[in-house]
């Protein structure tokens, strides 16, 4: 047996939301642009968030064109991308999709789309009904950045890390598996998943506004003077736009640049990797520290 380490220890997470741009909550997943022989093509589309998404008359723009039905009282369901939900889209119907790829029952499946994906490379956009994109990326072939193993060997793209975005290179890597896994999560990313802070957890902030430098960032910062409250933050007008428990602190000082909040928890255990996943709605950014390190950002 490997030898490992075991630590047991205490940390915070503080995060810094600040006014920029939008984080992705809809991405592309896997894509498979050049089947082996006569297979179909399909792109999973997921959702990162616990929002659901109403994806009636959502479009593939560019790339391939299809427009997802709209509400149907019959399947109800299939106007929605629910909560951390993987969908199917491909260049066929359901029926044959299934009878070339292992695909879980539970998965939605659309199509046929118009055209077909280009097998050199190319810019694929999904927008929502109002025209506001909601993913993209642009693939490519070359084997320099991208992986050539996914140009007709029988391998898909693959995002590999679902929070660090998905429109460049370096977060897209091939499928272990021969046809990749549609609709679910590839077998190497399978573990134990463990939730530490749910959305109504309490935290500190402060939104005065002020400048706190770098300070307020380290484990040993007194935070005794910060407001005290639960998830989820913000403008009480956007409240129905709110996955539960919805608005519980509202913001009270408007038109700040920067809110932040500190959050500590407790971790004891062993292992020997891990990895941290966040689900937040912000508007615009965000930065994120764990223990005085920068862990991630959105801006």
């Amino acid at each position: 047996m490997k030898p490992f380490i075991a630590f047991v220890f205490s940390l915070k997470t503080i995060l810094c939301l600040c006014s920029t741009s939008s984080a992705e909550q809809v991405v592309f997943s896997e894509i498979h642009y050049n089947p082996k022989g006569e297979k179909p093509e399909y792109i999973e589309i997921q959702n990162l968030t616990a929002t659901p998404k109403d994806i009636s008359h959502w479009r593939m723009s560019k790339g391939v064109e299809f427009e997802f039905p709209d509400f149907n009282e019959a399947e109800p369901d299939r106007a929605f991308l629910k909560k951390w939900e993987r969908i199917l889209l491909s260049s066929v119907d359901e029926v044959t999709l299934r009878k070339a790829y292992s695909i879980p029952a539970s998965t939605k499946v659309y199509g046929p789309w118009e055209g077909s994906l280009n097998n050199g490379g190319e810019l694929i956009v999904l927008e929502d009904k109002n025209g506001v994109i909601m993913a993209q990326v642009e693939y490519d072939d070359d084997g320099r950045k991208w992986p050539i193993a996914a140009d007709g060997a029988g391998h898909t793209l693959r995002l590999v890390h679902e929070n660090r975005g998905a429109k460049h290179w370096k977060n897209w890597g091939v499928s272990l598996a021969p046809d990749g896994t549609p609709g679910t999560a590839p077998a190497e990313d399978a573990g134990q998943t463990t939730k530490i802070i749910e959305l109504g957890s309490v935290w500190k902030y402060d939104q005065s506004g002020s400048d706190n430098g770098t300070s307020w960032r380290s484990v040993e910062f007194n935070d005794s003077s910060w407001n005290e409250g639960p998830g989820i933050f913000g403008k009480e007008g956007l409240s129905n736009k709110m996955p539960d428990p919805g608005f519980q602190t509202p913001w009270t000082t408007g038109g700040k640049f920067t809110y932040y909040l500190r959050k500590d928890f407790n971790w004891s255990s062993a292992f020997r990797s891990a990895r941290i996943l966040m689900d937040g709605v912000f508007d615009d950014g965000i930065v994120v520290y764990l223990n005085g390190q920068e862990i991630g950002r959105k801006l």
